[in-house]
């Protein structure tokens, strides 16, 4: 008698490692320019300004210019008519490993003395998830892609991190737009920023194409509240992304 043997193959199921980067580019040009972080803030929205917290905020490690870190602090162009400098962050890398839903948000403190010239700026931002890219660029004066603290708030030492108020729901956030000073620290531009580039600031946005970056307003003004030592101000997409 003949025994047989039956085997059964079903369909083979690849999968797919999601894959997310976001890159930018940044200018760090004053004696009062402090450090910024990028993070990972999961969750969702619930309202204007209001966000829905999942979890902790996650410190991501990027390349900056070459080195890879998780802060970039002072200052790296010493002049404002200087190259904007690179950053990318691999975000589903071993040591960031993001999943879920959440949105970028980065964490700026101005440097820890009194003074003005600290109007460190962003531009080009994009995020590509699994080959699908998000320009994250403001592309008008009425761009509601990003949302600025509200006003810039006071922290016990300039080193300190300030998670805790994000977490803990301690922040309001404005719509950022050209707007200077009443609308918070930060602001869209084109060319130089408002008290000149010479001393603080780029000299022009990348391209000198009319395209508009992101900077933080550090003068001795109220509404922005960025002028004095251990000020802190964070900014982050509207929208969610899910990766």
């Amino acid at each position: 008698m003949k025994s047989s043997i039956l085997s059964f193959a079903g369909p083979s199921t690849t999968l797919t490692q999601p894959y997310a980067t976001f890159s930018y580019k940044y200018y760090m040009h004053g004696d009062d320019i402090g450090y910024f972080r990028w993070y990972w803030a999961p969750g969702r929205p619930i309202g204007s300004g209001t966000w829905y917290s999942t979890g902790d905020l996650k410190l991501l490690k990027g390349v900056y210019d070459g080195t890879s870190t998780t802060e970039v602090s002072g200052e790296k162009q010493t002049n404002g008519n200087q190259s904007w400098k690179i950053g990318t962050i691999d975000l589903t890398d071993v040591e960031n490993h993001v999943s879920g839903e959440g949105r970028m948000a980065l964490f700026y403190a101005k440097s820890n003395q009194i003074g003005y010239k600290g109007d460190a700026a962003l531009q080009r931002m994009k995020m590509t998830i699994n080959g699908k890219e998000t320009d994250l660029s403001p592309p008008s004066s009425t761009s509601t892609v990003w949302q600025g603290q509200s006003v810039g708030r006071y922290g016990m030492v300039p080193s300190s991190d300030m998670e805790y108020d994000w977490e803990n729901g301690n922040l309001s956030f404005n719509t950022v737009n050209t707007t200077v000073y009443s609308n918070g620290p930060w602001s869209y531009r084109t060319n130089a920023v408002p008290s000149g580039c010479s001393v603080t600031g780029p000299c022009q946005e990348d391209g000198s194409d009319g395209s508009y970056y992101i900077f933080c307003e550090t003068s001795n003004n109220n509404s922005s509240n960025m002028y004095t030592a251990f000020r802190y101000a964070w900014l982050t997409t509207t929208s969610t992304f899910f990766i």
